[in-house]
């Protein structure tokens, strides 16, 4: 299909030998982006809201060939001016994301580099053409998740309410409270796995093509499209209503049904239904004009533009140049890694005695401490001469890689709410550390927290990310430590003086903590 594709616009003057440059150029860029390759796959064989992806390359590349008599009649013009541009970003964003283990960074790259590549190789007017199957390889990335964290608690409430309306319609008493649909006998909680907002994607993924291909004109291919995702919507609430009736008559333990059809995916498996139903629908009812073929094929009459004298003296000096620039990345990528930084002193050394507080070893009941991918760290309790207890926790990462970050999954949870707040050292010195209060078993924990890399404090973690990137690409290193501080209180416990406990105990463990972090 691909040679198909190519042979077929004589303005590209594309031979077998200019063919086999494109598909070295082809083979250059996975090499360049098997890293995010690699990580791409692992999601979407892990992760069943995310298997489409392995669709969308085939899928793309059909969307090509679809346009190869539209590429006919199109002068294929490399565009430097604004394409190096495009092209280079795209890189230099992937190697800073692959330096600070930035997926996002790296995901973005990915369809900016490929935006450039059309630029610098077919020009404008071929970007234009390609436009949709370009925008489409973003269904293979996995930065939708993250777009769409903050509609899951929406998508849980709607489904908890429409799902509590449907068991009062069918004669079930049931009470809504927020997600929590209370029944006599059982409590149902409608799960952030439960919203349906994740298998949308999946929808959405398989219906812009679908739509694309079977219908004429945008308007039906947006009903068919929003029609089926509202319908899958719709469906999960009904998967909520009907698993509240499986527990209230007490039909099975399993209250997701046998073989688990109940579970987030039946989403999807109705989405799908619903997309190639309306597809047939109303691709039955559109009106076919005699001269259709007409607006979509250009006229044979149509001129074609004068053709350059050096077609493929500029295509060469392109692929030249992307494929060079794509080589060095990649290679600095797959074969160059930040060597390990280790402590300057062991922290099992980290004394006991920090003028005036008696330290004594102990493990931090802190779901987010555990399982940290840390290479070093250390759990301490502290105790006042006045009896005050502050523990103490120092996780150190001689390098830093994708999975194995300072600025992670869990140790993001500590920002949610958490505000920054002013220490000033007795060097006359002032750093910036978060603060947060957790209630715990009745306690308060007033938890002070920050990030040291190579003796840069900060609070804030894009900046921790901008220094693990800047030390990588500037000093070959990724090291990096977060430090936390906190103590618990009762109710009668005055916050403030918590706080300055806490600041007195930072202000004599900064100059400890330089002789052992790099």
């Amino acid at each position: 299909m691909i040679q198909t594709l190519f042979l077929n616009i004589p303005q590209l003057q594309i031979s077998k030998k200019n063919l086999s440059r494109f598909l070295i150029l082809l083979g250059v860029f996975i090499f360049c982006y098997v890293e995010l390759f690699t990580i791409l796959i692992k999601v979407w064989w892990n992760n069943s809201s995310q298997s489409h992806g392995f669709l969308i390359p085939f899928i793309d590349l059909y969307l090509i060939y679809l346009q190869r008599d539209k590429l006919k009649y199109i002068y294929a013009s490399p565009t430097y001016l604004l394409g190096l541009p495009v092209f280079i970003g795209g890189v230099l964003m992937y190697l800073a994301g692959h330096a600070g283990a930035i997926l996002l960074l790296q995901e973005l790259s990915f369809v900016i580099t490929v935006i450039g590549l059309v630029l610098l190789l077919l020009g404008v007017k071929f970007l234009k053409a390609l436009l949709l199957p370009v925008v489409y390889l973003s269904f293979m990335l996995t930065i939708w998740s993250d777009l769409l964290e903050g509609m899951h608690l929406p998508f849980q409430t709607l489904s908890a309410l429409i799902g509590t309306e449907l068991l009062q319609l069918i004669g079930i008493p049931a009470y809504r409270t927020s997600i929590y649909i209370e029944l006599p006998n059982i409590t149902l909680e409608v799960a952030k796995v439960c919203s349906g907002i994740n298998y949308l994607m999946s929808i959405a993924a398989i219906g812009v093509p679908l739509a694309y291909i079977t219908l004429r004109g945008w308007p039906r291919r947006l009903i068919l499209v929003s029609g089926a995702i509202m319908i899958a919507i719709l469906a999960n609430s009904f998967r909520v209503a009907w698993i509240g009736v499986l527990a209230y008559y007490k039909i099975t333990d399993n209250l997701h049904g046998p073989y688990q059809v109940l579970q987030a995916m039946f989403v999807s498996v109705v989405g799908f239904i619903a997309l190639f139903i309306g597809a047939w629908i109303l691709s039955k009812t559109t009106k076919r004009s005699d001269n259709t073929s007409k607006v979509n094929t250009p006229s044979k009459n149509l001129k074609l533009q004068s053709q350059s004298p050096y077609p493929n003296y500029k295509m060469t000096h392109s692929l030249i140049l992307t494929g060079g620039i794509l080589i060095l990345a990649g290679s600095y990528i797959n074969f160059y890694s930040p060597s390990p930084v280790p402590l300057q002193m062991d922290v099992k050394l980290f004394p006991y005695e920090i003028e005036g507080w008696s330290g004594f070893d102990s493990r931090l009941d802190d779901d987010i401490l555990k399982n940290l991918p840390v290479d070093h760290d250390l759990e301490r309790t502290y105790r006042s001469k006045d009896g005050k207890e502050i523990n103490l926790y120092i996780g150190y990462f001689e390098s830093q890689r994708q999975g194995k970050e300072v600025i992670n999954e869990q140790t993001s949870k500590l920002h949610y709410g958490a505000s920054t707040v002013e220490i000033k050292l007795d060097t006359h010195e002032e750093i910036k550390v978060n603060k947060i209060v957790r209630r715990e078993r009745n306690r308060d924990r007033l938890i002070l927290f920050w990030y040291n890399f190579n003796g840069r404090i900060t609070a804030n973690r894009y900046m921790a990310k901008a220094y693990t990137i800047l030390d990588a690409l500037t000093r070959n290193r990724t090291n990096g430590a977060i430090i936390i501080v906190d103590g618990t209180m009762d109710k009668s416990a005055d916050q403030n003086e918590l706080i300055k406990d806490e600041e007195d105990f930072i202000n004599h463990l900064i100059p400890v903590l330089h002789r052992y972090l790099p």
